[in-house]
């Protein structure tokens, strides 16, 4: 009896005992691969997720201020309504009906703009207003000063008047209205929304002196009251503000003011009043 098999050909022996399975080496290297892509992908979600939130909060930034800008313009224009021209000439001195304090002796205020108006002619009483810009601390504010780390700058609107105060008068000098005479700024005051946040420490970084938001000027000048009124010599209030994007430039200049090439978005307001 012939025992009878199939003998595989020679190369395909040589074929099976050649076969192995994968390598330690090349288990690792596999992982690392895939580490390096998952890194790399965590890494675009975190960019393309703050570049979102960032344009956000840019945003936001830019519409508040826009905002604070028209409600700024629509306040100063009472300036020196139904008041007299003041008289440099008349004793006992008679100040201007509006004025800037850039240095306020109130730490907590970095800008400070303040006027008087008359709003009813046949009545002695006298309203005196002032617009302040200072660390956020209203809880209602988008982004106030509690929690996370979070800076904001808010733009405050209050008034007072001839009968709460002898220093707020047709002639006097704004300046002496002290903070006390101001309405209380936890439930009386406006709020002119304008805020910014964590990640515009660093510009503030970068430029130390730059405390402030916005900045008022007065100028003297010749201009058209709203536009459509005959050009004359008249006071204007020049206000300019940082962007968004100003805020997050490297070069923001610290000099506040005219010289000030990073504080791009101004504007001038022409007072059809007698203010000075």
């Amino acid at each position: 009896m012939t025992n009878s098999y199939c003998l595989a050909p020679k190369q395909d022996m040589y074929a099976i005992q050649n076969q192995k399975g994968v390598s330690l080496i090349g288990l690792m290297i596999g992982l690392l691969v895939s580490m390096v892509a998952v890194l790399g992908s965590l890494s675009l979600y975190t960019t393309l997720t703050q570049v979102s939130v960032d344009t956000v909060l840019d945003a936001q930034h830019n519409g508040n201020t826009a905002t604070s800008m028209l409600r700024i313009q629509m306040e100063i224009q009472a300036a020196g309504y139904g008041l007299n021209k003041p008289d440099p000439a008349a004793s006992p001195t008679q100040f201007p009906h509006i004025v800037t304090i850039p240095n306020s002796t109130d730490s907590m205020i970095s800008q400070e703009v303040r006027w008087r108006t008359q709003l009813n002619p046949s009545s002695t009483l006298v309203q005196c207003a002032r617009i302040i810009e200072r660390p956020a601390s209203h809880a209602h504010l988008a982004n106030h000063n509690t929690g996370g780390g979070r800076v904001g700058k808010e733009l405050v609107l209050q008034k007072t008047d001839s009968a709460r105060t002898a220093n707020c008068t047709a002639t006097g000098n704004l300046n002496n209205i002290t903070t006390a005479n101001w309405n209380n700024p936890n439930t009386s005051n406006e709020l002119l929304g304008v805020s910014v946040i964590n990640r515009i420490d660093a510009a503030y970084s970068r430029s130390v002196a730059l405390t402030h938001i916005f900045d008022f000027q007065l100028l003297a000048k010749d201009c058209s009251p709203f536009g459509m009124m005959p050009t004359q010599a008249l006071t204007s209030l020049r206000v300019s503000y940082a962007s968004a994007a100003s805020l997050n430039s490297d070069s923001l200049n610290a000099t506040a003011g005219n010289g000030n090439t990073q504080r791009l978005i101004a504007y001038e307001l022409c007072i059809a009043n007698p203010v000075s």
